[in-house]
């Protein structure tokens, strides 16, 4: 399993489905970076989903609905899981 650690959380699984934007996404639309805000529990859940920054809301919510059901190893605090918000970049490439 290749290993993400993100702001001492350490992702260990996500949704396997590509993401496609929709039919209805501008042409602009069709690609670039979200970047949000994702509070991860002390059990590794998602709980919390800001987009701060995105190309445009189409691929914002599908960004956003993506990291919903992503899972992480929570951050530690003295040795004890705990909750952690953390920064992450999702990025969509044009198709080929």
């Amino acid at each position: 399993m290749n290993r993400l650690w993100v702001a001492g959380c350490l992702l260990l699984a996500c949704a396997n489905a590509p993401l496609r934007r929709t039919a209805s996404a501008p042409v602009d639309e069709a690609y670039g970076t979200v970047v949000l805000s994702v509070t991860v529990n002390e059990l590794g859940a998602v709980t919390n989903v800001v987009v701060l920054e995105g190309p445009g809301s189409a691929l914002n919510e599908l960004a956003a609905d993506a990291l919903r059901k992503f899972r992480f190893k929570p951050a530690l605090k003295d040795g004890l899981p705990t909750t952690a918000t953390i920064i992450y970049r999702y990025t969509f490439l044009p198709e080929d």
